[in-house]
Order: C-alpha cells, then sequence, then structure tokens
C-alpha cells in the first residue's frame, strides 16, 4: 500500500472521530484573513474527508479501471494529502496558493461526480466550496498586496514568511489586527499610484527585505 492510502485513512479516520477536537486546533485568529466560520471549517473537513475515500477506494483499481477523475487524484495524490495535512492541524497560512488551486480542481470534480449519483453529498461540497475553499480564495487575491507587488510571486520565501508573521504574530493581538486591517485598505492605492515608479519598487523592497529578513533571524 502507498503512502497516501495510509495517510488518507488516518485522516479520515481523524475527521469521523471527532469535530470538537478537530476545531480545536484551528486558529480562529486567522478568521481576521479567511473569514472562515466554524461552519465553513466543518464543511471543509467533511470534504477532505470524501477525498480521503476517493484516495482509499482507488489504491488497488488498475489505470483502466479508473475515470478520468480518478487518475487525476492518484496522480496527485501525494501533494492532495500534504494539503489535508496542513488543512487538519488547522495550518491554513501553509497552504500554497498552487496546493489550494489543486484542491478547489479536485473539489470541484468530485463535485460534479456527485450530482447525479449523491446530491445530498454534492451539497456539502457546495458549502464547503462557497464557506471554506471559496473564503480562503478572496484571502490569496488580497494577500500581502505590496510583498507580492515587490516580489511578483506569492509563493515566494519573503512573501511566506510575512504571511506566517501576519497570522502567527499581527493577528494574535489588538493593535496588529488594527494593522492588518489599515494595510489592506491602504495598500491596494499605494499601489495603483506609485506602483509604476521603480523607486517605489526598491524602496519598498530593501524595507521588507530587512524586515523579512529580521523576522527569520528572530
Amino acid at each position: 500500500m502507498s503512502k497516501a492510502y495510509d495517510k488518507a485513512i488516518i485522516i479520515r479516520d481523524e475527521i469521523q472521530k471527532s469535530y470538537d477536537h478537530l476545531k480545536a486546533h484551528y486558529d480562529y485568529s486567522q478568521k481576521e484573513v479567511y473569514g472562515i466560520t466554524d461552519k465553513g471549517y466543518s464543511f471543509g473537513l467533511l470534504t477532505a474527508g470524501l477525498i480521503c475515500t476517493q484516495i482509499i477506494e482507488l489504491e488497488d483499481m488498475a489505470d483502466y479501471e479508473m475515470n478520468a477523475y480518478g487518475r487525476k487524484i492518484k496522480a496527485n495524490q501525494d501533494q492532495i494529502i500534504t494539503v489535508l495535512e496542513k488543512l487538519l492541524n488547522g495550518n491554513l497560512s501553509e497552504i500554497l496558493y498552487q496546493e489550494h488551486q489543486l484542491m478547489i480542481t479536485t473539489i470541484k470534480g468530485l463535485e460534479a461526480l456527485s450530482l447525479k449519483e449523491a446530491p445530498k453529498i454534492a451539497g456539502v461540497i457546495r458549502v464547503s466550496l462557497k464557506q471554506f475553499y471559496g473564503k480562503m480564495d478572496k484571502a490569496y487575491l488580497k494577500s500581502c498586496y505590496i510583498a507580492t507587488y515587490v516580489y511578483r510571486d506569492y509563493e515566494s520565501a519573503q512573501v511566506a514568511t510575512l504571511r506566517k508573521f501576519r497570522d502567527k504574530v499581527l493577528l494574535k493581538r489588538s493593535t496588529g489586527k488594527l494593522f492588518v486591517k489599515l494595510y489592506y485598505t491602504i495598500s491596494p492605492y499605494l499601489i495603483r499610484l506609485f506602483g509604476k515608479y521603480h523607486i517605489f519598487h526598491k524602496a519598498s523592497k530593501m524595507m521588507l527585505d530587512a524586515f523579512a529578513s529580521k523576522v527569520t533571524n528572530k
């Protein structure tokens, strides 16, 4: 049996065992960034359990026995399990944008398969797409405006460092939450006004490089 199969069983069993236990791992300060409610997280977990079931059922199937959706899950099962482990532990800020996009594609495929055979399950998936993954999608779009503008890549090491500092430090404090709110309000206007000027990009990069380095070395 593959490692993905073994991990899928563990994750599915953990989800089935106790929602309350899993919710205790969810860092509710992240609501400031993602806006995911307790209900949204529950539906995200339910969908994670359904995906684990798919991985388990596909383990002993030959390639010719699978449909296109099954083959796609099989090909990406290690990446999917990595995301589900982060979700299980409430580490939403560690889910990379590419991983997030893979999950949305996977879940939409599962929804399409469920529409005819299991409409109730399709309904659960639809809610998770809206209240969990949809909320994360909006957060990625607005996350670290200036940092992403400076480094040109949401997945860069510096942006990841600043994102974790936001989630693990700033959002734990009332003053930090206020700063994050102001940052989200002001950043788009600053980029719109000054983003085309090289001096603004250079100055912003110098400040962010220094800050990211300081945070990393703490």
